[in-house]
């Protein structure tokens, strides 16, 4: 009995907020008491204490219910209408919904004191405090919401700049692991290796290595500086990039590319490339144990699928290429990729966006 007594009061703990009951008890003691101050201190020059406290419960319960509802309706705002969307439809529609919601708890506070309080009927009530305390209740709650909206969007303007500094940036360190990737000493040592292999054996196969090693080079500096590349440039570049991997790896590695862009989609630039280097670059490929990828598509997503046959002796890090990728489609368009490990493969869904400036994404609401 004593347990479950106890488990009860820990669970009103839990839930009952104290220092939000707290908070409320010192409005409630501070503003009304300085709103009856203001506005009825003559109450107190004529020794009328009763009519003095009075007052201080109506308005401290004003204070507190006008500023409590107001805070939980500047949250509901802030989640369903950002302030950089729809600034000026934000203003107006906060304006007006904050001033309809204290004048209205204002009156119905009035009305629900009158009888237990004053002992008058709502009518009386109502002519009792006048329209000077509703106009001023009006040019309080104004005052206090157009300050407290300005700070609102002040923060959320800082905050998205200081959000794009941060995207451009990450946007800036993907360009560069990619074309790292690219153009590191062991990239170029293993690509020439291959080719001066090659070259004695088959001038024609040479011929096309140096053509597709040379399609990707231009790629990667084409893209330079791109949000966002047509899908069918991205496929174009890979094949490029795959071929480039059945010659260096021969039987060790099994890559098949099962996607066809349509008008008007998208991608980030090396995004593809990106996952498959990260399959080659953690994984063993052997011909006794190839390395399979697959990339294919799924709805509005491309699927990157590899097997998971990790090298023992790689090193326990971590590199900037995926997170940055992820950062830059929360960035472009609000979704993220999808990766995970499951069945002995290794899964990254790439979401294909639509072709269309940054602003427009914005515009959208991605942004």
């Amino acid at each position: 009995m004593f347990s479950n007594n106890q488990a009860m009061m820990s669970k009103v703990k839990s839930t009952f907020n104290w220092g939000e009951a707290k908070s409320l008890l010192l409005q409630f003691a501070a503003g009304g008491g300085a709103v009856t101050l203001a506005f009825s201190s003559g109450l107190l020059l004529e020794g009328e204490w009763g009519a003095f406290l009075k007052g201080w419960a109506l308005n401290g319960t004003i204070w507190v219910a006008i500023g409590w509802g107001n805070g939980k309706l500047f949250h509901l705002l802030e989640r369903e209408m950002p302030w950089l969307e729809t600034p000026v439809k934000r203003l107006a529609i906060s304006l007006l919904l904050t001033l309809a919601y204290s004048l209205g708890i204002a009156l119905l506070i009035v009305l629900a004191y009158a009888y237990p309080i004053w002992g008058q009927r709502p009518s009386e009530a109502i002519g009792g405090v006048g329209w000077p305390f509703f106009i001023s209740i009006s040019g309080i709650t104004l005052l206090v919401s157009f300050f407290l909206h300005g700070r609102g969007f002040f923060i959320a303007w800082k905050n998205a700049e200081v959000e794009a500094e941060a995207n451009k940036r990450a946007a800036l360190a993907a360009e560069y692991e990619a074309l790292k990737n690219q153009v590191n000493p062991h990239f170029l040592f293993n690509s020439f290796n291959v080719l001066s292999a090659l070259v004695y054996k088959d001038a024609d196969l040479s011929a096309q290595f140096i053509r597709q090693l040379s399609q990707v080079y231009r790629y990667v500096l084409d893209t330079s500086g791109q949000e966002l590349v047509p899908l069918e440039e991205e496929l174009g570049m890979l094949q490029a990039y795959l071929f480039l991997l059945r010659i260096r790896f021969g039987e060790a590695i099994d890559t098949r590319l099962e996607v066809a862009a349509q008008v008007d989609e998208a991608i980030v630039p090396l995004a593809l490339q990106m996952l498959v280097e990260n399959a080659v670059k953690h994984n063993v490929a052997a011909k006794g144990k190839p390395l399979a990828i697959l990339i294919s598509r799924e709805g509005g997503s491309l699927i990157v699928k590899n097997t998971l046959q990790l090298k023992t002796n790689r090193q326990d890090r971590v590199g900037a290429g995926l997170p940055n990728l992820q950062r830059r489609y929360a960035f472009l368009a609000g979704q993220q990729l999808d990766i995970k490990t499951e069945g002995g493969f290794f899964w990254a869904r790439v979401p294909i966006l639509e072709l269309k400036p940054v602003a427009a994404l914005a515009k959208d609401g991605a942004l």
